[in-house]
């Protein structure tokens, strides 16, 4: 604690402080005065009957200028950002890759027709010519229609599965596995998550000890882009990437193009969180606590605030699905137990994988 002497002057409106730095001056009235220090810096003090505000209006040289906490002493933010297709690769399988990328990001001739087509169409409008719209309007049609036709022919990779004596039990462990997923009413990504730094933020954020950023995610079944094939592929979609578990590998398309995970080499973790749900609560989840919007340190509703609504706390999923080249997705999902019953049906799987034998054309 530091002690120091003060000695005022007041003239009318204006106060001379006197201090060890110089003399400083403020002009007022009782319960609002404006004043300068000694360095040159300025401030605007107001307040009555125990109840003040100090703003300062900045000025001055030499004096320290305040560097916002937040901005000091941050926490870093943990970011869940999906591994690159470009990293996803598999020597065994690498003439494959290579072919469903040329056919995923080769540049597409149709689109080349329809927009010439479409350009045609508009000059013969502007000139108010019937017969050029007729002739560039069908001749665009047709040419659009053998165009779509000879790139799906060019781009299409067919690949079809031939089960041992046609049994696809094995399979059906995979899409049971998905199917564990996919019954939750929500799943959501993580995008990134935060600590927060102080009472005051947690306080402000229903008592939460980090924030965390997420997108939906989706499971279900589909098709690669210009795949045809025999069974059907449970997919899993989230934060641009799509992932189709095919069954004897996975294949990965996102922005960059197409990627392959071999089965054997997927990581997965799994468990559950307790999570404090500012949104809808889906039917299906487990609601296991309650909290406040603004909350104290022991949990009660801080009364000084009116709008101060109970939030639920729910019990949610958690998984993680990894490769050797690093993350592919940390998925939270609305029933807590759907990650562990996806565990034990993929790794039954893994156990049978081999069964069928792929024929690529």
């Amino acid at each position: 604690m530091a002690w120091y002497l003060r000695k005022s002057v007041s003239v009318g409106p204006i106060r001379l402080n006197l201090s060890k730095g110089g003399i400083g001056t403020s002009v007022g009235v009782t319960g609002f005065r404006v004043g300068m220090r000694p360095d040159g810096s300025s401030y605007v003090h107001a307040g009555r009957h125990g109840l003040y505000m100090r703003e300062e209006l900045g000025g001055g040289r030499g004096r320290n200028q305040a560097v916002p906490l937040q901005s000091a002493e941050l926490p870093p933010t943990q970011k869940f950002d999906a591994v690159s297709t470009r990293d996803l690769t598999s020597p065994e399988r690498k003439e494959l890759i290579d072919r469903l990328n040329k056919s995923y990001k080769d540049f597409r001739l149709d689109y080349l027709v329809f927009v010439v087509a479409a350009i045609a169409f508009g000059v013969a409008w502007l000139n108010d010519s019937q017969l050029g719209m007729l002739i560039s309007g069908g001749v665009g049609v047709l040419l659009s229609i053998a165009a779509s036709v000879f790139e799906a022919r060019r781009r299409t990779v067919k690949i079809f599965y031939d089960f041992e004596a046609g049994d696809t039990t094995s399979f059906s462990k995979l899409v049971q596995a998905a199917n564990q997923l996919a019954e939750c009413k929500r799943i959501w990504a993580y995008v990134d998550s935060r600590d927060l730094r102080s009472a005051h933020e947690s306080k402000v954020n229903a008592g939460a000890s980090s924030l965390v950023k997420r997108e939906p995610a989706a499971v279900g079944t589909g098709v690669p882009p210009w795949v045809e094939t025999n069974v059907t592929i449970p997919t899993l979609k989230a934060r641009g990437v799509t992932a189709y578990f095919m069954p004897d590998c996975i294949l990965v398309y996102d922005s960059a193009g197409v990627g392959c995970v071999e089965h054997a080499s997927l990581s997965f973790t799994t468990g559950a969180e307790r999570f404090i749900e500012d949104g809808p609560v889906p039917s299906d989840s487990n609601v296991v606590d309650h909290t406040w919007k603004y909350a104290n340190k022991r949990g009660s509703p801080d009364r000084r605030f009116k709008d101060n609504k109970k939030i639920p706390i729910c019990l949610y999923g958690k998984l993680d699905l990894s490769t050797p080249a690093g993350l592919l997705c940390h998925l939270q999902t609305s029933k807590s137990d759907a990650p562990q019953s996806f565990s034990k049906q993929y790794s039954a799987y893994l156990k049978t994988i081999g069964v069928g034998r792929a024929t690529v054309a």
